[in-house]
C-alpha cells in the first residue's frame, strides 16, 4: 500500500519539499488566534490512527444533535472510514456512530485520502491505493458502495486525492502526481466511465477539492512545496484548460503544506496547512479573496499538530484531524474548536414597499431578505405599525409581505417597521412611514 499523500511524511518523501514559516506581521493580533479546544480525544482513545480526512455530515437529523463526521484513515495497518459524533454527554470525547466503521473487508477500502458527505449525507470517499471513488449510504452499517468510479481503461484516475459532489450530483475527483487534473463525472454514473468533463489549467499536485454555494470550485495545489502552494478558484462548470478566475497564494496567505479544504455556510474558506509555523495551522479566507492576502483568521497552538484534515459543522464548529504528533502515543487525533467565524444576527431586511393609497381599505406591505443572513436561514420576520408611540400591529411572518387593514390603523402617519429572525436573534429594523386617511 502506498503512503498516503495527505500524511505529512508522504509530502516530503513524494518529492514535494515543504518548509516552515512563522511570520509576525504589524497587525497579527487581528486575525491570528490560539485557543484550546471544546473537545478532543486521543489516538487510542478514539481507536484512530494515521487519519487522512474528516467531512461532516451537512444534514443532521435536529439542530441540537450532536455533530456526525466520517474520518478517513489509511496506513499499512489500517484501510479505513469511522463515523462518529460529537458526544454531547462527554466534553471530553466522541462516540462511535450508527454503522460505525467502513473496512478494507466489507467496503473494498485500501487507501482512502479524502471523504466528503453530498447534499443526501451519503458518504464519498476518494481511494489512491485503487485509483477509485465510492459512495456509501448515510448508515454505514450497510457498507458495501452504491456505485464505484473506477478502471483502468476510461476514467483517467491514478492516484484519487479527494473527491467533492455538486449540487447537481457530478462528481469532481482531485488526482495527485503525474497525472494532475480535476476530473468530472456524471450524476448517477458508476464503472470504468469517461469524465464529463476536465479541468488541467493550475492543477498541480492537488490534495483536496470543495464546491461552494455559486458552483465555484476550490482546489488546493501543492504544487511543488516551499510556499509554493496555492488555492486555484474556478468558474462553475470550468473544463480543459481555462485557467482560474482566481488564486489565492503569496507568504501572506500562510499556505504551507496545504492538505485539507472546507466551506462553511457564508463560504468563508478553511484551509489546513501541515507547515505552518511550528506545527501548522488551520486559515479562513473570506470569499472573494485573491493574491497574496492575509487569511480572516488563522488558527495554530493547542491541538493543531500536523493537520491532514478540516470540516465545518452547521453551528460553525471547526473540526480538525492531525495525521501524527511528536507523541504520536498520546496525540489528540481529533478536535472540535468553537467556530472562528461565529454565526451573527442577521443584516435588516430591504427594500419595505407599502401598496395603495391614503384611503385604501388594506396598504401591503413587502420588503426583500438581508443581504447577509448571518450564516443560518431566516426563519421568520416580525412586522410592527406604530402611530407614534401607541403599537397598532405586531405580528409574525415566515413569508416577506403582510397585509394591513385601514380600519386597525389610525388616521395620520403611521409607520411600519420589519425585523429579520434567524436562530441566532433579531437584526435590526427596516421602517416606512405611510399617511392613513378616514
Amino acid at each position: 500500500m502506498p503512503t498516503p499523500m495527505r500524511n505529512f511524511a508522504a509530502l516530503t518523501a513524494a518529492g514535494l519539499a515543504v518548509s516552515c514559516l512563522t511570520m509576525t506581521p504589524a497587525h497579527a493580533d487581528t486575525y491570528d488566534v490560539s485557543y484550546a479546544p471544546t473537545r478532543s480525544t486521543t489516538f487510542n482513545g478514539a481507536g484512530l490512527t494515521h487519519p487522512t480526512d474528516i467531512a461532516v455530515d451537512p444534514n443532521p437529523t435536529a439542530a441540537d444533535d450532536p455533530s456526525k463526521f466520517a474520518i478517513a484513515e489509511s496506513n499499512n495497518t489500517f484501510s479505513r472510514v469511522k463515523v462518529l459524533k460529537d458526544n454531547e454527554f462527554n466534553s471530553t470525547g466522541y462516540g462511535l456512530a450508527d454503522g460505525s466503521i467502513l473496512d478494507t473487508s466489507r467496503s473494498g477500502l485500501s487507501g482512502p485520502q479524502g471523504v466528503s458527505y453530498d447534499a443526501k449525507g451519503r458518504i464519498w470517499v476518494a481511494d489512491s491505493s485503487t485509483a477509485t471513488v465510492s459512495v456509501f449510504p448515510k448508515d454505514t452499517s450497510s457498507s458495501s458502495p452504491y456505485t464505484t468510479i473506477g478502471g483502468m481503461k476510461n476514467t483517467g484516475l491514478s492516484s484519487p486525492s479527494d473527491v467533492a459532489v455538486a449540487a447537481n450530483g457530478d462528481v469532481y475527483v482531485a488526482n495527485i502526481n503525474s497525472t494532475s487534473t480535476i476530473r468530472v463525472y456524471g450524476a448517477g454514473r458508476g464503472g470504468d466511465i469517461e469524465p464529463i468533463r476536465t479541468i488541467t489549467d493550475g492543477i498541480n499536485n492537488p490534495t483536496s477539492i470543495v464546491i461552494d454555494s455559486k458552483g465555484l470550485i476550490y482546489v488546493a495545489n501543492l504544487n511543488g512545496g516551499n510556499g509554493n502552494e496555492n488555492i486555484a478558484i474556478y468558474a462553475a462548470n470550468t473544463e480543459s484548460a481555462t485557467p482560474p478566475i482566481r488564486t489565492i497564494t503569496g507568504p501572506n496567505t500562510h499556505l504551507h503544506g496545504a492538505s485539507s479544504l472546507a466551506l462553511d455556510s457564508s463560504d468563508n474558506l478553511y484551509v489546513t496547512n501541515a507547515t505552518d509555523g511550528s506545527n501548522g495551522s488551520v486559515t479562513v479566507f473570506a470569499p472573494g479573496t485573491q493574491g497574496d492576502a492575509f487569511p480572516i483568521k488563522r488558527l495554530s497552538g493547542a491541538g493543531i499538530s500536523y493537520p491532514t484534515g478540516v470540516a465545518v459543522d452547521t453551528n460553525r464548529n471547526v473540526h480538525v484531524v492531525n495525521e501524527y504528533s511528536t507523541d504520536v502515543a498520546n496525540a489528540p487525533s481529533v478536535f472540535t474548536f468553537a467556530p472562528l467565524i461565529p454565526l451573527t444576527k442577521p443584516t435588516a431586511a430591504r427594500n419595505i414597499k407599502i401598496s395603495g393609497s391614503s384611503t385604501s381599505s388594506s396598504r401591503r406591505v413587502t420588503w426583500n431578505s438581508p443581504i447577509n443572513n448571518g450564516g443560518t436561514p431566516i426563519t421568520k420576520y416580525k412586522v410592527v405599525v406604530k402611530k407614534g408611540t401607541t403599537t397598532l400591529y405586531n405580528k409574525v411572518v415566515t413569508t416577506r409581505s403582510y397585509t394591513l387593514l385601514r380600519s386597525k390603523l389610525k388616521a395620520g402617519t403611521n409607520r411600519v417597521y420589519v425585523y429579520a429572525f434567524n436562530r441566532i436573534g433579531a437584526s435590526s429594523s427596516v421602517s416606512k412611514t405611510f399617511t392613513v386617511k378616514k
